[in-house]
């Protein structure tokens, strides 16, 4: 895969689906739509590049036909607004609050798990 701006590169490439497969109200099957997220997410297995499709009803009479379906697995994975993943950010938490490491701590011992950040990044994550 393509090196991008921020010099990372995904380990794997994930597409993900709504995991209804009938619209809940009228029961008709539901068409994908557009791409509701791509993004390069990393986490403490590596770098992913996640795709989250949308779908959507197709039937005109439906009274939910602008209604989207995401899949709820990949919003699991990464929060709205940031490229880190729950993982990463839970353990940011834990190091901060509970073994209260300094912003230089964190940044190595995110290094050395394979979160790969600059120190910008890191103190983002910090605050």
């Amino acid at each position: 895969m393509p090196s991008t701006k921020n010099r990372i590169t995904p380990k794997k490439r994930m597409y993900f689906h709504s995991e209804l497969r009938q619209c809940p109200h009228c029961g008709t099957k539901l068409k994908r739509h557009h791409t509701a997220c791509h993004k390069y997410v990393n986490t403490l297995n590596g770098i992913f590049d996640i795709w989250n499709m949308a779908y959507a009803c197709p039937n005109l009479e439906c009274p939910y036909t602008g209604s989207y379906f995401r899949s709820a697995e990949a919003d699991a994975l990464v929060m709205k607004h940031t490229s880190y993943g729950f993982d990463v950010l839970a353990l940011v938490g834990e190091l901060r609050f509970k073994q209260h490491y300094t912003l230089s701590e964190l940044h190595e011992e995110l290094n050395r798990r394979g979160v790969v950040t600059s120190k910008r990044n890191c103190e983002r994550l910090y605050e």
